[in-house]
């Protein structure tokens, strides 16, 4: 008998998304992922048919009438998203991922938990309406922060009535852009996305193009040894990972590579001590792939920049956070194996069989002296097992490659 009573799919009004002012400096998102906790196979409702829409039966999800993948709810938030004049970080339909990507402030989750609704089938005209309810519970999480700083949950409802409706999908995924509606005007999130972004202006100039000079204070005091040099180097927290990086300046000028900061604006840097800082990156050149960032405060324990080449066959070491971030301050020893010119951009580069791991990208090869001699960026491998043939930028290049001069 219960199939025969229509389910009762609750209705959800659209909060309405205040303007954003004028001259708004909005952080930028990305979408994690938006998980379905809703098990196939599950009854949302009734399937109602003929005419006169009488239930007849059960509504499955992901099953028979309806069936759906995340893609159909991911591609709703970021249209609805970006219709509403917030910025999203990269471009969504990049087939191989988008370096742009990794600029993004917050990134959101979704889990949507509960999906209700009704649809009427007629053998004879086919599909002839329905409703829907989805109910998600949003998460917001500060890539600086590297913790999640906003919970929400929202709901949102929609019928035969909404716009472009062709089929029950249609009528879920508009349930969820609604849904998605009331996020965007929710008070926590709105508070959050439209905090002060970085406003220092980033110097982004086309490949090949030289950037204007710059000059920045040299070390003061020049360590005696390799083991006075790991509190001048740090660990560059980032999106889905870290690397590291190290002091060229007092004044909070340091080194790491392109790729470990990729396009972000401002990246987590965090001191041997354990104090983390929020780190402006300043110029970037991908080819050489090197990257200068400044964070605020005065006489950080600095690394001395050596120009010249040190021999083949001399000690060096490498300083860094291989493989996680409490390695940080790891030293390991070994020799300059050679110096090598790329065959295909005719950069050239320190060889050294020093054991480096993910997470040493961007850190510091330094000598006997402790002086930086060049920034470790690359490695072979075979499978899991490191080879010992690690390459390394020499800091003349990086500091060519950034148009700086440190004195």
């Amino acid at each position: 008998m219960a199939a025969c009573v229509a389910e009762s799919i609750p209705k959800v009004s659209v909060q309405q998304i205040p303007d954003i002012p004028m001259g708004s400096k909005l952080k930028e998102l990305a979408l994690d992922k938006i998980v379905i906790k809703v098990r196939r196979g599950q009854v949302i409702g009734n399937l109602q048919q003929g005419a006169l829409c009488i239930p007849r039966g059960e509504l499955q999800w992901d099953s028979g009438r309806i069936i759906m993948s995340d893609n159909d709810f991911t591609d709703a938030f970021l249209k609805e998203v970006t219709r509403n004049g917030f910025d999203v970080a990269g471009n969504p339909d990049a087939i191989f991922g988008d370096e742009n990507a990794s600029r993004a402030d917050l990134v959101v989750g979704a889990m949507i938990d509960d999906i209700k609704g009704n649809m009427c089938w007629s053998a004879l005209y086919g599909f002839r309406g329905g409703d829907a309810y989805v109910h998600v519970r949003w998460q917001v999480y500060d890539v600086l922060q590297r913790k999640v700083v906003h919970e929400v949950v929202t709901a949102g409802s929609s019928d035969t009535n909404s716009d472009g409706v062709s089929g029950m999908d249609d009528i879920v995924v508009n349930a969820f852009v609604a849904a998605t509606t009331n996020l965007l005007a929710d008070e926590g999130f709105r508070t959050l996305v439209m905090g002060e972004k970085n406003p220092e202006v980033q110097e982004r100039v086309a490949e090949g193009e030289k950037m204007p000079q710059m000059k920045v204070s040299a070390a003061k005091d020049v360590f005696s040894k390799p083991s006075d040099a790991p509190p001048g180097v740090v660990t560059m927290l980032v999106r889905g990972g870290h690397g590291s990086g190290f002091f060229i300046s007092p004044d909070g000028y340091l080194l790491t590579n392109y790729h470990v900061v990729q396009e972000a604006d401002e990246v987590g840097v965090r001191l041997l001590s354990g104090v983390e800082l929020v780190g402006k990156v300043l110029r970037r050149n991908r080819v050489r792939d090197v990257a200068l960032v400044k964070v605020e405060g005065r006489a950080f324990p600095t690394l001395f920049l050596r120009k010249d080449r040190p021999a083949v066959g001399d000690d060096v070491y490498a300083i860094g956070a291989p493989l996680g971030e409490d390695m940080a301050g790891t030293l390991m020893r070994g020799i300059v194996s050679a110096w090598r010119k790329d065959k295909d951009d005719g950069l050239e580069y320190l060889q050294s069989d020093v054991s480096t791991n993910h997470g040493n990208s961007g850190g510091p090869l330094v000598d006997g002296k402790g002086r930086a001699v060049a920034l470790c960026v690359s490695g072979k491998s075979a499978g899991n097992a490191q080879q010992n043939i690690n390459f390394f930028i020499p800091v003349d290049s990086a500091l060519e490659a950034l148009s700086l001069e440190v004195r």
